[in-house]
C-alpha cells in the first residue's frame, strides 16, 4: 500500500454531498459517529490507527469490501462511506484520519467483489484531518464478495441475504422501476381534478376512511414519494397530464373493418385517462349483440366486448407499458375486434405461452401499487386470467397475444357469441352445484370439450398454459365432481351426465361420446388390423392430432408402431401392432 502525500486532496468539503457534510459537522460538534449514520451513510475508522501496518492493510480491505457490498445491496440511490472517523467517539477525538492511497482502495474493492463494483473515491481535509470519501453509485445488480457472501443495508445494519432475497434483488435490479425515480415536477404541477378523483376512489374503497386533504399527505399515503419526500414518476403519471406533445393514448375507431378511422387522443393523468378510454370503448360498441335465455326464464345480454375484459386490457396497458419508451398506447376498435398495443415487450421472465400461469411480474411496481391502492387494479387477479374468463363466459375464444421487442399486443374478437356454450355451462353449474365459470383452467378444458370429444394431457397443458401437475390437479377436481372422466390415461372426455347436457348444443348424442379410445385402437391392432389417425378421428369425432397423440402414447407402451412397409409420416401413415 502506498501512503498518500500528506497535503494532497481531491475534493474540498464544499464539494461533498449535503448528507456527508452535515454528518461531519454533527460529529465535530459532539455527536457520535454511529448516531449520524443512515441507510445511505457509513463512517469507519482506519485500523492503521491501532494495528500494525500489514494487518491493518488486510483489515481495511475486509472492512471496505463488506461495507461496500452491504451498502450497494441496500435500498436507495447512491451511498457514501467515509473512512477516517470513529463511529464510537465524538468531537475532534473522532477524527483519526486516513492516509490511504485512493487508487489502491478502489482496486481492492473492485477486485474482491462480484460482479466487479466500481466506486468513486476521493480524499479531502476536514479541520486539517485527511479523510477518504467513497461514493457507491446506485446499484444495477446484486453484489457479493468473491467468496459469494452478501449482505444488504437495512437502516444502519448489515443483514445477511438468504437465497430468496438474493433472487428478488437480482431480478429487480435487472428490471429497474422507472416509476419509483424522482419526478421533475413540484406538487403544484399535479392536476387538482386528478387528486380529487384519488380521494373519491379511496373513499369508495372504505367509506369510513377520511382521505388526506393535503397533496403531500395524499402522496405519502399512497407511497408515491421518494425517501426525501419528492413526488415520484408514478405520482407524475397518475396525477399530472403529459406534455403537450406527449400523447399517452390514441384511440382509432372504424365503423366497419378497413374503414377510415376517427381518432381521439388522450393526454390526461392516468387516473382520469383510464376511465375515459374505457368509457369511449363502451360508447363505441354495442351493449347487446346477443341474448341468452335460460330455462328458468332469466335472460343475459351479451355486449360486443365483455366489460371485465375491456377493463383489464386497458388497465394492463397503462400499468405494464414501458414508460421509458416514447409513443402512445394504441387502441384500435371496430365492430369485429378490439386491439390494444402497449409500448414495450413483456417483462423479462414472462413467456407469451405462459401468461395464465407465470407469476405476475409488473414492469412498474410503484405505479402498480399506487393503482391498486386507488382501486384501479384488481387486488388478486393476475389480469390475464380475468380477460380469458370474461371472454369464455361470454361465449368467445381467448384473445390473441403477441410480443416483440417494441410492443405487446392483445387482440380480442367480438365474433358471434356462442350462446349454446353459455347455456350448457349454466346447466352444468346447476347440475353439479359448483361455479365452474369462476375457474379459468376449468373453463378452458370445458370449452375444448364443447368442440372436441377428447382432451389429451398435452393439449390440456397447452390450453391452460401450465405445467403437468396443474393440468392433473384441475382435471382431477373436475373428475371428482363427475364433470369429466379419465380415458385410460390418454386424456379426458365428458362424463355421461355432461355429455347429455352438451348434446343438444353440440349435436353429438351422449351415446356417441368417446369411450376408451385407446382400448378400441388396441383391440383393432390385436385383431391384426391397421388403423389410420384420420379414420379414427372421423369415427370418434376428435381431431387427427389428438388421435396421433394417443397412438404415440401406445407406442411408448409397446402396443403400437408405424407400419414399416408403409409411409412413415403424413396422412397415409398406418399403425399396426408392435
Amino acid at each position: 500500500m502506498v501512503d498518500a502525500p500528506l497535503h494532497s486532496s481531491d475534493k474540498d468539503v464544499a464539494d461533498l454531498p449535503l448528507e456527508v457534510r452535515e454528518a461531519l459537522r454533527a460529529v465535530w460538534e459532539g455527536r457520535t459517529g454511529d448516531s449520524v449514520e443512515s441507510q445511505t451513510l457509513e463512517l469507519k475508522e482506519d485500523p492503521a490507527q491501532h494495528m500494525e501496518k500489514k494487518k491493518a492493510d488486510a483489515k481495511i480491505v475486509e472492512i471496505l469490501v463488506d461495507e461496500s457490498v452491504c451498502l450497494a445491496n441496500g435500498e436507495g440511490g447512491e451511498k457514501h462511506l467515509v473512512v477516517g472517523i470513529s463511529d464510537k467517539k465524538s468531537g475532534a477525538e473522532a477524527f483519526s484520519g486516513c492516509q490511504r492511497d485512493i487508487p489502491w482502495l478502489r482496486h481492492r474493492i473492485f477486485d474482491r467483489t462480484r460482479p466487479h463494483l466500481t466506486v468513486d473515491a476521493y480524499s479531502f481535509y476536514f479541520h486539517e484531518v485527511r479523510l477518504v470519501w467513497i461514493r457507491i453509485p446506485e446499484a444495477l445488480a446484486l453484489y457479493t464478495r468473491t467468496d459469494g457472501a452478501a449482505k444488504r443495508r437495512v437502516g444502519k445494519r448489515c443483514e445477511v441475504l438468504n437465497e430468496e432475497q438474493r433472487r428478488e434483488i437480482s431480478w429487480r435490479r435487472k428490471n429497474p422501476d422507472r416509476t419509483a425515480s424522482p419526478a421533475n415536477i413540484v406538487l403544484g404541477d399535479l392536476d387538482p381534478l386528478a387528486l380529487e378523483a384519488a380521494r373519491i376512489n379511496l373513499s369508495r374503497k372504505n367509506p369510513a376512511y377520511e382521505p388526506p386533504q393535503t397533496t403531500l399527505a395524499l402522496l405519502g399515503e399512497l407511497g408515491l414519494l421518494t425517501a426525501d419526500g419528492r413526488p415520484t414518476y408514478a405520482a407524475q403519471l397518475l396525477f399530472s397530464p403529459g406534455e403537450a406533445s406527449d400523447i399517452r393514448v390514441q384511440h382509432f375507431h372504424r365503423s366497419f373493418p378497413g374503414g377510415t378511422p376517427t381518432v381521439q387522443c388522450f393526454n390526461d393523468p392516468i387516473i382520469l385517462a383510464v376511465e375515459k378510454v374505457k368509457n369511449l370503448i363502451r360508447d363505441k360498441s354495442s351493449a347487446e349483440v346477443a341474448r341468452v335465455e335460460f330455462p328458468d326464464g332469466q335472460e343475459l345480454a351479451i355486449p360486443e366486448f365483455p366489460h371485465d375484459a375491456v377493463d383489464e386490457i386497458v388497465t394492463n396497458a397503462f400499468v405494464h407499458r414501458d414508460w421509458e419508451l416514447q409513443g402512445p398506447i394504441i387502441v384500435e376498435q371496430s365492430p369485429s375486434s378490439l386491439r390494444v398495443i402497449s409500448p414495450g415487450p413483456l417483462p423479462e421472465g414472462v413467456n407469451i405461452d405462459r401468461l395464465l400461469s407465470t407469476r405476475s411480474v409488473p414492469r412498474n411496481p410503484l405505479l402498480m401499487a399506487g393503482m391498486r391502492a386507488l382501486g384501479l387494479v384488481e387486488q388478486q387477479s393476475r389480469g390475464f386470467d380475468r380477460i380469458w374468463l370474461s371472454l369464455l363466459n361470454s361465449g368467445r375464444r381467448p384473445p390473441q397475444t403477441n410480443s416483440d421487442q417494441l410492443d405487446f399486443t392483445v387482440n380480442m374478437a367480438a365474433g358471434k357469441p356462442d350462446t349454446g356454450f353459455i347455456q350448457a355451462i349454466a346447466e352444468v353449474e346447476k347440475l353439479f352445484g359448483e361455479r365452474i365459470s369462476g375457474s379459468v383452467y376449468s373453463m378452458l378444458i370445458l370449452r375444448h370439450l364443447f368442440d372436441n370429444q377428447l382432451v389429451t394431457k398435452k393439449t390440456a397443458a397447452k390450453l391452460i398454459q401450465a405445467e403437468p401437475y396443474a393440468v392433473q390437479e384441475t382435471c382431477d377436481w373436475l373428475e371428482e365432481l363427475g364433470i369429466i372422466r379419465d380415458v385410460r390415461g390418454t386424456g379426458w372426455a365428458l362424463s355421461e351426465a355432461v355429455a347429455r347436457v352438451y348434446g343438444p348444443y353440440t349435436g353429438i348424442p351422449a351415446e356417441q361420446a368417446v369411450d376408451n379410445l385407446d382400448q378400441w385402437i388396441v383391440e383393432k391392432l390385436k385383431a391384426g388390423e391397421s388403423v389410420k389417425a384420420g379414420d379414427v378421428a372421423n369415427k370418434f369425432g376428435v381431431s387427427r392430432k389428438q388421435v396421433t397423440e394417443v397412438l404415440v402414447g401406445l407406442r411408448s407402451r409397446g402396443l403400437a408402431q408405424i407400419d414399416p412397409e408403409g409411409p412413415q409420416r403424413g396422412r397415409g401413415t398406418r399403425w399396426v401392432r408392435a
